[in-house]
């Protein structure tokens, strides 16, 4: 694929925090902190369970299932997990918990094609000014801004963002029946 022009994509900020008993901040999502449960506190299950994401950049942060319990607060579906320490973002396709220091950006409305472009534009962006010790939490990215492609009301142009994903699923699939042909 070519390089992508974004001349004529629009500045956006990222989302809107919970600060005292109201939200703040003017961005597209709302991003929220993400009750910890600490490895002590989860059992881990081979049968059916709930996701575990922590702060990892392995396997979708997912560390492994555990044995879902009545007291959890869990987090929905359909949204972008990501941890404190690290610029990995990533879409949770089913609910999950998680472990200490991680957040989610309510991104429900969304197909998952259009939150998995977002993902690159979040990861591009933030990777250049978050490392380790820098600690990336909400109150400090909520308000900067990130560019997306737009449609013609200036809004996202989320239908854009996920075709295009689609396109590139589609030849990555080809390639890989391409590849699996010569073996």
């Amino acid at each position: 694929m070519s390089k992508i022009d974004i001349s004529k994509w629009g500045k956006f900020k990222v989302g809107k925090i919970f600060k005292g008993d109201k939200w703040i901040g003017d961005g597209l999502f709302r991003i929220v902190n993400s009750a910890p449960y600490h490895e002590k506190d989860v059992t881990e299950t081979k049968d059916e369970g709930i996701n575990y994401v922590v702060r990892s950049k392995y396997n979708n942060g997912v560390k492994y299932k555990v044995e879902k319990n009545s007291d959890f607060k869990i987090n929905p579906a359909k949204t972008i997990s990501f941890g404190a320490e690290n610029c990995d973002f990533f879409y949770q396709t089913e609910e999950y918990i998680t472990g200490n220091k991680m957040y989610y950006i309510d991104t429900s409305e969304i197909d998952e094609y259009a939150c998995l472009f977002f993902i690159n534009v979040l990861q591009k962006t933030f990777n250049e000014r978050y490392s380790f010790s820098d600690g990336m939490i909400p109150s400090q990215i909520y308000n900067k801004e990130i560019q997306l492609p737009v449609d013609d009301t200036g809004n996202p142009d989320w239908e854009y963002m996920s075709s295009f994903m689609k396109k590139i699923e589609k030849v990555a699939k080809e390639r890989i029946d391409l590849f699996k042909s010569v073996l």
